[in-house]
């Protein structure tokens, strides 16, 4: 795992350089020739270095060589995910501005709020879903604690003193540690942060005692044992983490969550656009460099039709909206 996780980070650092030195072409006018004639954004609403912006770029790489024009990756972060994802519900659906959703923007923020900033079913076309992963309960190193039940003890002994990091209010790493706090009948301090990266280096260095994390995001902290997983949040076992016990197999039956990825449009893009994105998506989610290199992260990826997609964001939500009534979780 350590190798491959090392070999993963190097590949996006290529592929990071790659893309940041395609040039920003001057926009032509949307009726000068057929979709696409002129370059495309997909806007990231997180900061850059989590596993959102890695995946939004390795997609872009591989929708440029299928569209022929330049996909280009802009991070929006801040408000949950809230603020890049308004950019593109409020954006001209022409298929130039596009959006990586996921569990976050699409799910949780409208579920958490009363008036949520966008309407995540009514203000986007769908365009495929790209892939989904676990997370996992990791502490810092120096934090005494071999297991999650050990973990328990802890924040028991030491009430609001124990803490943990998400990469923002409102977020799949907020709710679930507030869905672990619950059963386990423990209060933890929730330090939010406004993207993956400066969460994780925070718990890293210390400053905060635990992260509900990706496999993808952890990097090579894990393997370097400078973050000490103690459970997965998937139903099963992780083949990349063998030994780290599912959180439903600590006694919490009914736990599970998975981030899943998906690239939106705003709502009243074209049909022909539509399809024409779905190919490009599919083609680079079943090519065999870009399914190795996330496989190695614990990301499975796959495309879907724009009706699925749809289909499941509305699923997904709803599910989501009980998941947050049972946890007494609000975000305003």
């Amino acid at each position: 795992m350590k190798n491959g996780i090392r070999t993963f980070i190097t590949g996006l650092s290529l592929v990071a350089t790659s893309l940041w030195a395609i040039p920003a072409a001057q926009a032509q006018s949307a009726d000068s020739g057929a979709y696409p004639n002129r370059p495309i954004r997909i806007i990231v609403p997180w900061a850059p270095g989590g596993l959102t912006d890695v995946l939004a770029r390795s997609l872009a790489q591989k929708m440029t060589e299928s569209l022929g024009q330049s996909v280009i990756v802009e991070n929006r972060p801040g408000a949950s995910g809230s603020i890049g994802t308004g950019v593109v519900a409020t954006a001209t659906p022409d298929g130039y501005t596009l959006l990586i959703s996921n569990t976050d923007t699409h799910a949780l923020v409208p579920a958490l709020r009363s008036k949520p900033p966008y309407d995540s079913v009514k203000d986007f076309t769908p365009i495929s879903r790209v892939g989904s992963q676990a997370v996992v309960l990791t502490v810092n190193a120096s934090v005494p604690v071999k297991s999650a039940a050990e973990l328990v003890t802890l924040a028991k002994s030491k009430p609001g003193q124990v803490s943990y990091a998400s990469w923002g209010n409102g977020t799949v790493s907020h709710l679930g540690a507030e869905m672990f706090s619950g059963p386990a009948g423990i209060q933890m301090v929730h330090v939010p942060y406004k993207g993956v990266s400066p969460a994780v280096l925070d718990v890293v260095a210390g400053r905060v005692d635990s992260i509900f994390i990706s496999i993808a995001s952890a990097g090579d902290n894990l393997p370097s044992g400078k973050l000490r997983p103690l459970a997965i949040s998937s139903k099963a076992r992780s083949k990349l983490l063998p030994d780290v016990p599912t959180v439903a197999e600590l006694g919490y039956p009914d736990f599970e969550i998975n981030l899943w990825y998906g690239l939106s449009a705003p709502a009243g893009t074209p049909v022909e656009v539509v399809r024409k994105l779905n190919e490009a998506v599919h083609a680079a989610v079943r090519s065999e460099d870009m399914k190795e290199r996330f496989a190695k992260i614990g990301l499975e990826l796959g495309g879907s039709t724009p009706e699925a997609f749809g289909e499941f964001v509305v699923t997904e939500r709803e599910r989501w909206v009980k998941v947050v009534q049972d946890a007494k979780v609000t975000i305003e």
